[in-house]
């Protein structure tokens, strides 16, 4: 996907995030993170589904970019 497929989208329908382990869809780290303003990390093994259906085995984590003043 190109920026202009995704933009305006639910990061939901974007960047979808499975349970290995339970197949149920996990929170995205990146919600977590814009939510609770720190670095998250995915603490179990995940699955990132493509917009083809294939599940692709992850490690992610999210961290917020802050200016000078914290913001």
């Amino acid at each position: 996907m190109d920026s202009g497929e995704v933009a305006g989208r639910p990061v939901s329908e974007v960047f979808q995030v499975l349970s290995e382990s339970t197949r149920q869809t996990i929170d995205s780290p990146i919600l977590r993170c814009l939510r609770e303003g720190h670095t998250v990390d995915l603490s179990e093994p995940s699955l990132l589904v493509n917009r083809r259906g294939q599940e692709i085995s992850i490690q992610d984590s999210a961290a917020p970019i802050r200016d000078r003043s914290g913001g």
